[in-house]
């Protein structure tokens, strides 16, 4: 019986050991989690700052708005590289040097970028040259963060070409909305052509739907 004592006695010890290596695990297991779901966080408002901060940089340059308008603008991009700013101080915590280089590189694209807007020398040519630079050193950090998350295939999302310009269609609805504003019986005379429309559908339906009973009574 000597040995079912002793494998009593080593499964008991089995079981403390396992119990031990769960309790010492548990925490790191936890932080690291923490830590993981923190940094995408971070780093997703990070790109987010960063987009928004081209975005209105580009109205600057290809629309040249009015003084007021442009002054708005500009508060904006500052707005979003504090938002960058305030993201960086926080990777420089949780994230690897690369990844910390990397913000600072898009950082210095992305004031060549501003500057103009700044100036008063901002221009659609400018933005198409100054807006590369930018673009290549997002992809550049977009790749250093992938390869800090452990994620697989980590070129090849951050950066494409694309002939898609939502942006037109965002001017167009902008002008077609300050029209309407300066124009309120244009306005007023479209949403009574849109009634009338309606009306006329509605009738079409209506008598639509009478012939049909009256067919089906007989």
């Amino acid at each position: 019986m000597d040995w079912i004592g002793a494998a009593t006695a080593g499964a008991a010890g089995l079981a403390a050991v396992l119990a031990g290596a769960n309790l010492y695990l548990s925490p790191r297991q936890e932080l690291d989690k923490w830590t993981r779901e923190t940094l995408i966080e971070i780093l997703t408002a990070f790109l987010d700052a960063s987009f928004s901060h081209s975005s209105t940089c580009r109205k600057i340059h290809e629309l040249a708005p009015a003084l007021q308008e442009r002054n708005e603008l500009r508060r904006s991009v500052l707005a979003a590289h504090s938002k960058e700013t305030e993201a960086l101080t926080r990777l420089r915590i949780l994230s690897p040097p690369s990844v910390v280089k990397a913000a600072h590189m898009l950082f210095e694209a992305e004031y060549r970028l501003s500057e103009p807007c700044f100036l008063g020398n901002a221009s659609v040519d400018g933005y198409n040259a100054l807006i590369l630079p930018v673009r290549q050193c997002r992809a550049e950090f977009i790749e250093a963060a992938r390869s800090a998350l452990g994620l697989r295939n980590v070129t090849g999302t951050g950066f494409y070409e694309s002939q898609v310009r939502w942006s037109i269609l965002r001017r167009l609805l902008q002008e077609s909305e300050v029209e309407a504003s300066a124009n309120p019986s244009q306005k007023a005379a479209g949403e009574h052509e849109a009634r009338g429309a309606g009306k006329a559908s509605t009738d079409v339906i209506d008598a639509h739907v009478g012939d049909e009973r009256h067919r089906g009574r007989h």
